[in-house]
């Protein structure tokens, strides 16, 4: 599994980042608590590949569905992505992680599911130094 990492998290795909940066400062404004330093970096990118496969997977692997999961997901798909971000983000952002990803998945089109799953699959989720 490929995961974020002090070592790498600084490395991450272009793209990736951009939507790792949306997430990060919709927490931010949300919650005056979040800090924006390394380890909760490394904790949003690992909330969001992990939201964005689970999406994927359990919508037969079709980036629009996955996406349209993400921004109005049902009882059960909520209750799954908030057990995802909680794994890596902790209870107390949960709510504050949960809403900034569905607020930045409306600028998000099904390509970018889709290329964040491409880029998981091939191990290219991080630059080469």
């Amino acid at each position: 599994m490929i995961r974020a990492t002090e070592s790498n998290y600084q490395m991450l795909d272009d793209n990736v980042q951009t939507i790792v940066d949306g997430v990060l400062t919709r927490v931010s404004e949300r919650n005056e608590n979040f800090s924006i330093d390394p380890l909760t970096i490394i904790a949003i990118i690992n909330c969001i590949i992990g939201v964005i496969r689970l999406l994927y997977v359990c919508f037969s692997k079709r980036g629009d569905v996955a996406l349209e999961g993400l921004r109005n997901p049902n009882f059960v798909q909520r209750i799954l992505i908030k057990r995802q971000i909680r794994k890596h983000a902790g209870k107390e952002y949960e709510a504050d992680v949960y809403d900034s990803m569905r607020e930045h998945s409306y600028q998000m089109d099904a390509d970018d599911v889709t290329n964040i799953i491409r880029l998981y699959d091939s191990k290219q989720f991080f630059k080469e130094a």
